[in-house]
């Protein structure tokens, strides 16, 4: 209250009972006579109520408040070093995974270029003993050819001894021969 307040407050319940507002049967904290009386206790029971707050109430309000807000900064702070480590933890994971990831890439990179060699290895393999064999068989038709040659020459010279032994004299073989080729 501003000052003026407070002098009009003062004079207003000096002037009261002057004013005759003190008859009658209305409340008795109203009774003006009785205002003095009333602000002392008034004023005397604020104060003890104050000092007791003061002294007694407003400290353990204030050291619970503080022992909650270390047990809350030691809290924040648990959890931020437990986020921290799961994060860590985390991109440890993240980066085994990916070196796993490469590694196995890396691996069937690998195994398919082996299986690649192996199966050129083989048709390499396979195609030397095609080759091979083909030269083989290619080796045993021509000797069988020249066989085949050398019988069917054999054969005409016996047909031609045979034929003209009954006509005229058997001719020799190389004779037979010449007239044949």
């Amino acid at each position: 209250m501003t000052f003026i307040k407070k002098i009009i407050f003062f004079i207003s319940i000096t002037l009261w009972p002057q004013l005759g507002f003190t008859e009658g049967d209305g409340l008795p904290q109203m009774d003006l006579t009785t205002f003095p009386s009333q602000v002392f206790w008034l004023i005397v029971t604020f104060g003890i109520l104050y000092l007791f707050m003061w002294r007694t109430a407003i400290p353990k309000l204030r050291n619970t408040i503080e022992e909650r807000q270390d047990k809350i900064s030691l809290d924040i702070n648990e959890a931020e070093k437990v986020n921290t480590e799961a994060e860590n933890t985390l991109m440890e994971y993240k980066e085994k995974m990916q070196s796993v990831s490469l590694e196995a890439n890396e691996i069937i990179n690998h195994a398919k270029i082996n299986s690649d060699k192996m199966i050129d290895e083989t048709k390499k393999k396979q195609e030397l003993k095609l080759a091979e064999m083909l030269y083989e068989s290619n080796m045993r038709l021509e000797k069988q050819r020249e066989e085949s040659k050398y019988q069917i020459e054999i054969a005409k010279i016996e047909a031609v001894k045979l034929i003209t032994s009954k006509f005229i004299t058997a001719p020799s073989d190389e004779e037979i021969k010449k007239e044949i080729n």
